[in-house]
């Protein structure tokens, strides 16, 4: 599917192994070396599986979407901290690290000012979008922070952005536009939906996230779903009717 790009884990396995092959130190943001250690050392399914039946998924496919994404990893020894706003040296040149929230709540972009380019990560890619999802570990309202750190963005003195996933390209502005673009119209969309008949994230999501899907895949769409839900609830566009499957109905 166009949304959920591939889950952190398999980021994390990769740098693991990379690290042990190269002895390349990693880095990660400082706030991000306690979550990833907290949240991949030993992993509890509980509160995910919680999180998804709450919101509508049957209990048995949440159980197995569950299985399947919370394996434990073995992260680095050492992971070095790095902070918004200092620079580190690349290849002979140096790149600001800027804090990017969305996808994830402690992604950071690298912007090399000298050669005018954009590490992206996950934050800006071409011809997909970057997986924004309400989890039981994240902060509150990811869209709102995704689009902010988007904004931050935009106007970025870059010439090439070399993403996380997919293919380098040049307008970085452009893509930003694309992106938010996006995501007001999925927001128009499921504020429309839930206008017509109150529904759970997981009935919703099952709207823009069509075809057969694999149960990661629909837990991922879930998740997604549900931050452009609590990101209607945050512009008092919509309402959360609590019980025990949580009901978005339109405000």
């Amino acid at each position: 599917m166009a949304e959920g790009v591939g889950p952190a884990e398999v980021a994390l396995q990769g740098v693991g192994e990379a690290a042990e092959v190269s002895a390349a130190p990693v880095f990660m943001m400082e706030g991000e070396i306690p979550f990833a250690r907290r949240l991949w050392g030993s992993p509890d399914e509980g509160p995910f599986v919680a999180l998804l039946v709450r919101h509508g998924m049957p209990r048995g496919m949440a159980e197995t979407a569950a299985g399947a994404m919370r394996g434990g990893l073995r992260l680095p020894e050492e992971i070095l901290p790095l902070r918004a706003g200092e620079k580190v040296p690349m290849g002979g040149g140096w790149a600001r690290v800027i804090h990017a929230p969305g996808h994830a709540d402690h992604q950071l972009v690298l912007h090399d000012e000298g050669r005018r380019l954009l590490y992206a990560a996950d934050h800006v890619m071409l011809g997909i979008t970057p997986n924004v999802g309400t989890w039981p570990e994240t902060e509150p309202y990811p869209l709102a922070r995704y689009l902010e750190s988007l904004g931050a963005t935009r106007g970025l003195e870059v010439d090439l952005v070399l993403p996380g996933h997919g293919p380098v390209f040049r307008d970085l502005d452009g893509r930003i536009g694309e992106l938010m673009d996006h995501h007001g119209e999925r927001l128009g969309a499921m504020r429309a939906r839930i206008g017509a008949a109150p529904e759970s994230a997981y009935e919703v999501s099952r709207g823009p996230f069509r075809g057969a899907l694999t149960v990661h895949q629909r837990a991922f769409a879930l998740a997604e779903t549900l931050a452009h839900l609590d990101h209607l609830v945050l512009e008092g566009q919509a309402r959360a009717r609590e019980g025990a499957t949580v009901i978005f109905e339109a405000a």
